[in-house]
């Protein structure tokens, strides 16, 4: 007959047993935390000493809970109230797993964005990342609820519906939000640019890149003023990275003439203004000498074209400026006409 009640040597046994594992565990956490931090000391990155350090507390937990469970297991064969022990130890043990999982997930992949943020690597990727973790974080508990329900015989089917249609709610309510967040992803992921790439996009804004966020890229404009663009419009655009490092960069500047004028002298006049700016405007390459061509015969004009080499297009706004002034005032000393737009109009009968 099985005895349903704990006798005073079983009691004794119980708390010995408890005792027991109790020392069994700190003893195995010592000899993990002591190998695992000498394994740590030696390696060049901080990550595993980090690692180590936030997940000691859930780790010597577990080994507790462990340790009584095996103990407690042992003494309580048969016992009426045995399967609501059984049952109470596998519900912390899951949520001690989990919250281990999660701090373990969470510190790695802080120190990885804190990384990423010092060094000025990816700061993208390294502002996402927060969101990631967190989300993780949430996944990993839900995980270790639906674990438990499915071991007490709960039907998870029907939650996992649930959850499911509310994510689609949640997604359709925050579809935007979500867009410039999936599309920050692929911009982290595909690096068009960088913090401090001069960009252009195909609507004509163009500037420095400040900052890339988890939702928006911030561009500072040549006239000094920010502008915050959705990641989406970002992955939906044209960009041109105007900041790769190469010899030099072409700034063209385009004109029209009356076609009353002299080609040559044209071209003369252009060249002149052209080796003007480039004596005078320092981020010009005296190297390279400017070039004019004819380009095209315009519907009130003969378009022509001048192209200057700068080292980089920090320097355009003011290299043009001084251009345009010098190409200006050229044309006029040598009476070359900038016409106005005609068109003439005839009445046929």
């Amino acid at each position: 007959m099985v005895t349903e009640f704990l006798t005073s040597t079983e009691i004794i046994m119980i708390f010995a047993s408890l005792i027991l594992a109790f020392v069994l565990a700190k003893v195995a956490y010592f000899l993990v935390e002591k190998i695992l931090g000498h394994i740590a000391s030696k390696t060049a990155t901080t990550l595993d000493d980090v690692i180590l350090e936030k997940t000691k507390l859930p780790l010597q937990i577990l080994f507790v809970l462990v340790g009584l469970f095996l103990s407690l297991r042992a003494s309580l064969e048969g016992k009426f109230y045995q399967e609501f022990v059984d049952n109470g130890f596998f519900v912390v043990i899951v949520f001690t797993v989990a919250w281990f999982a999660a701090r373990l997930m969470s510190s790695a992949l802080r120190w990885y964005s804190n990384q990423l943020i010092k060094d000025k690597k990816d700061t993208m990727t390294g502002q996402a990342i927060p969101t990631v973790r967190k989300a993780l974080v949430f996944v990993t508990y839900i995980s270790a609820g639906i674990i438990i329900l499915h071991n007490f015989g709960v039907e998870i089917t029907p939650i996992l519906a649930s959850l499911g249609i509310a994510g689609l709610a949640v997604a359709l309510a925050l579809q935007d939000v979500l867009s410039n967040f999936f599309s920050g992803i692929i911009i982290a992921s595909d690096k068009p640019f960088k913090v401090g790439d001069f960009v252009r996009l195909d609507s004509g804004i163009e500037g420095n890149v400040e900052e890339v966020g988890w939702r928006s890229t911030r561009i500072k404009a040549l006239q000094g003023h920010i502008i915050i663009i959705p990641n989406l419009k970002i992955a939906q655009s044209i960009v041109s990275n105007l900041s790769p490092k190469v010899n030099s960069l072409a700034l063209v500047q385009k004109v029209g003439v009356s076609y009353s004028s002299d080609v040559a002298n044209v071209k003369l006049a252009l060249l002149t203004a052209a080796k003007a700016t480039i004596g005078k405007m320092p981020g010009t390459i005296r190297s390279e000498e400017p070039v004019v061509r004819f380009l095209d015969f315009g519907d009130s004009a003969l378009i022509f074209s001048v192209a200057i080499k700068v080292e980089n297009y920090d320097v355009q706004a003011a290299v043009l400026d001084e251009l345009r002034t010098n190409m200006l005032a050229e044309l006029r000393s040598r009476n070359i006409e900038i016409p106005f737009p005609t068109r003439t109009i005839y009445n046929v009968k």
